[in-house]
């Protein structure tokens, strides 16, 4: 075989291993890439506008809300029948207190879960000034980190809504001093807790949690039950009822 044949040999081989090492058409060329960019900048564009969507909606809802229970403080104002003003009255605070969750998610960097020890200062403090308490009762609040999404966060701001303002309201004598205070706390596997307490008179041995007929307390039970809650009733020193739950669905966080 001549030097001639032989080199072209290794020229066809060397142009054949060329040839099968090759990268794979798989890889993207820039066109490929060029089309990546602009799905993923559609997709992005896609996601700010169902987060401003999102945020509209909520901001609406609250809006919506707050108009509701100002409709009602107007009746309540209004109304000659003295046994209607607190019914509206309490119907408007719960409603206010959906609101307050609409609010925060309008503004939170979040729009999936609250951390609701952020909130839970100013709601309380909220709800004193709405009860327009005239005695010396100070109010006060440890909350851990609990984070919540909005189908949990509702319940359980109601459930805060009726207990806190059911001590103000209940709790001390006119003109007698005492505390109120409400404790959120997270354990172990996502437990939580909420605890309202006073030093007041105490709730009557009458009233019992399984078996009440207020409206208020009703509806503490149902939504604790809603989520998988249990309620337990200290007597001892004024009234303290702490609510425990199971992880709510691992959107509970310490």
């Amino acid at each position: 075989m001549s030097s001639t044949t032989r080199s072209r040999k290794r020229t066809q081989t060397l142009d054949s291993a060329f040839s099968e090492s090759r990268l794979p058409s798989s890889v993207p060329r820039d066109t490929d890439v060029s089309q990546l960019e602009i799905t993923l900048h559609q997709l992005r564009k896609t996601l700010d506008q169902r987060e401003a969507l999102l945020r509209e909606l909520h901001h609406r809802s609250k809006n919506n809300l707050q108009l509701i229970s100002s409709l009602l403080n107007l009746q309540a104002r209004l109304a000659n029948n003295p046994a209607l003003f607190p019914l509206l009255e309490s119907t408007s605070s719960r409603i206010m207190a959906i609101a307050l969750i609409h609010d925060i998610l309008h503004h939170a960097d979040d729009l999936t879960h609250i951390n609701m020890a952020e909130y839970a200062e100013d709601f309380v403090a909220h709800l004193a000034r709405s009860r327009g308490i005239d005695h010396p009762v100070q109010c006060e609040v440890q909350a851990d980190p609990v984070r919540l999404n909005i189908d949990h966060a509702i319940p359980w701001v109601l459930i805060i809504n009726e207990l806190v303002t059911n001590a103000l309201k209940h709790a001390f004598a006119d003109g007698q001093p005492g505390t109120v205070m409400l404790e959120m706390r997270s354990g172990p596997g996502g437990r939580c807790a909420i605890v309202v307490s006073d030093d007041g008179m105490g709730m009557s041995e009458e009233i019992s949690i399984k078996d009440v007929h207020t409206l208020g307390l009703s509806l503490v039970r149902d939504l604790t039950a809603q989520l998988r809650g249990s309620i337990t009733l200290d007597r001892t020193r004024g009234t303290r009822i702490a609510i425990s739950f199971p992880s709510l669905s691992g959107e509970v966080s310490a």
